[in-house]
């Protein structure tokens, strides 16, 4: 990050010329800490004009006037993945933004600017052809490449095993979406699995040192959840402390988050 960028906030980086990746534009407190959305927007009006298009992954929302209404929310939940289709339909908006002008650039933010932006930008980055080079590599080889490339510019990025995931069925699902893009992989996804147990270590001992923890697991879906397990339905004496186990079988589909 060059000393002009930093005289403005410490929470920008260019991933390249043309993608940027950066912190939640904040107000008040929180801008003490995070960026500050007068400055960011000082930022991108001086150095790019009105050649930026901003992508919001968060789920929250501030004064788009500030940026010329150039934004484009499409938020998820925190250390999640988005949809197919709704990657899709972020880099046809992406794709076609850069294609428009050379000198047009996106700036991609969550909260932190690191799993959900990292996320996208990886995608981004393979559907631009910036590892086209990597092509005879294995397709997690190229992944990873790509990854990697993220992280040593921002300093962290995608590490959730789900957002790793998430890459992998995107690029699978180009196929499927008529890309001409050649960076398919020649290997099956693995089948769905089952969750058979849970562990939980090093519990907390409650007063007197008895402490009978009770777990749930909710399937989540959109914006809906349904409890699928909960440990009062099967009630067992705890032998150690320091240790539970619960058995039961939970079918997982594609990907899951614990």
């Amino acid at each position: 990050m060059n000393n002009a960028i930093r005289s403005y906030f410490s929470d920008l980086t260019y991933i390249t010329d043309r993608i940027i990746a950066m912190g939640y534009p904040s107000t008040r407190f929180e801008s003490l800490f995070r960026n500050s959305i007068s400055d960011v927007a000082k930022f991108l009006n001086k150095k790019h004009g009105n050649h930026y298009l901003v992508i919001n992954l968060s789920d929250r929302t501030y004064d788009y006037s500030l940026f010329g209404n150039r934004v484009i929310c499409s938020g998820y939940p925190d250390h999640h993945s988005p949809t197919l289709s709704m990657m899709w339909s972020l880099y046809s908006i992406i794709d076609f933004w850069l294609s428009l002008d050379k000198e047009n650039v996106i700036a991609v933010h969550c909260l932190a600017g690191k799993g959900r932006t990292g996320t996208v930008i990886v995608c981004t980055l393979l559907m631009q052809g910036f590892f086209n080079n990597l092509k005879h590599l294995s397709i997690m080889s190229v992944i990873n490449a790509a990854i990697n490339y993220f992280h040593d510019k921002r300093g962290d990025g995608v590490e959730n095993p789900d957002q790793i995931r998430f890459i992998y069925q995107f690029l699978e699902s180009m196929d499927t979406m008529g890309s001409d893009m050649s960076l398919l992989s020649s290997l099956s996804l693995q089948p769905s699995v089952f969750i058979s147990h849970l562990i939980l270590y090093n519990l907390p001992v409650g007063e007197g040192g008895i402490l009978t923890p009770r777990l749930c697991v909710y399937l989540k879906k959109q914006n809906t959840r349904s409890i699928v397990f909960n440990s009062v339905w099967n009630r067992t004496h705890v032998q150690h402390i320091a240790s539970i186990q619960h058995a039961f079988v939970i079918p997982v589909a594609r990907s899951a988050l614990l």
